[in-house]
């Protein structure tokens, strides 16, 4: 089930950069693609056991930075692209600008209300819904509708930014290592 879950919100994400760029992937990504699958398929044991015969360190999960509650005024707020982490590697600036041209010049998630979220691009947006995802307060699950399939974020929230009180990290993999950073605009 586990595999299941990790492949499926590693094609949400993929289908989420398909949906926000413009741009064929190029020949040697469509060719790094199927060992990239195959590697997120393994249990994380065994990825822990060959990070550590490579001499790597295993990257520590984006789910335990979930030190904040979501903000209890999280109705009404949009949260700006600010960077993010994929396969457990911290993106650049370079990576980060390249990105955000990618969704056009802006990448966002609003919060309206009746569980209303919006992912708004540079050119549109989509919509889909966002709940609480655990009982405690700490994780919403936000999911989006594009071409037949479900993007699915757990949306986390912590204090690490030093530009603002508050940062959440959309995790787009079960094991925690991809996921985009935003922090809220005060406008």
């Amino acid at each position: 089930m586990k595999k299941f879950l990790a492949l499926m919100l590693t094609m949400a994400m993929s289908f989420c950069l398909v949906a926000c760029g413009g741009d064929e992937p190029a020949v040697e990504e469509q060719q790094q693609q199927p060992a990239q699958q195959e590697q997120q398929q393994q249990e994380p044991a065994q990825q822990e056991q060959q990070a550590a015969q490579e001499g790597e360190t295993a990257a520590e999960p984006l789910w335990n930075y979930a030190n904040v509650k979501v903000p209890s005024n999280i109705v009404g707020t949009t949260w700006n692209l600010s960077g993010g982490s994929f396969d457990g590697v911290e993106l650049t600036q370079e990576e980060y600008e390249a990105a955000l041209e990618q969704y056009g010049g802006q990448c966002a998630f609003y919060f309206g209300e009746d569980g209303v979220a919006k992912m708004l691009q540079g050119g549109g947006e989509l919509v889909g819904t966002w709940e609480y995802a655990d009982e405690d307060g700490y994780v919403l699950g936000v999911v989006f509708e594009y071409s037949g399939q479900e993007l699915r974020y757990a949306c986390v929230f912590t204090d690490m930014s030093t530009n603002t009180p508050v940062m959440m990290i959309a995790i787009s993999d079960a094991e925690g290592q991809e996921g985009l950073y935003f922090d809220m605009d005060e406008h």
